[in-house]
């Protein structure tokens, strides 16, 4: 089994988490390979957005039951790890985005 970036900080990740953790990994070459535009722009990188989107992550802290991932707080310490490792400025929006965005639903 390949390790993810995700288990650098946890070595127990849970079936639901890992699935997750994949997730978020099939994104990272895209994020990495317009990284250094993102940071150059000054502004978010819309494009990023779309790729998180597509593959359901804007919702990885929402319950299953809203449309989420059904994600927890792991989740989310791993997700932005790992995103830091390819665009760091997208990895802080990404998790202003998710601990702002589950507020009132958990």
């Amino acid at each position: 089994m390949t390790k993810l970036t995700a288990e650098f900080l946890f070595d127990d990740l849970t079936p639901a988490e890992r699935t997750r953790a994949e997730r978020v990994e099939s994104v990272l070459a895209e994020l990495r390979a317009h990284a250094e535009e993102a940071d150059a722009s000054g502004r978010f990188y819309e494009p990023h957005r779309e790729t998180l989107a597509k593959v359901g992550l804007l919702g990885l802290v929402i319950p299953e039951e809203y449309g989420g991932l059904g994600g927890n707080l792991r989740d989310l310490a791993a997700a932005t790890f790992a995103m830091g490792t390819a665009c760091p400025s997208t990895a802080l929006a990404y998790f202003f985005h998710c601990s702002t965005s589950s507020r009132g639903l958990l």
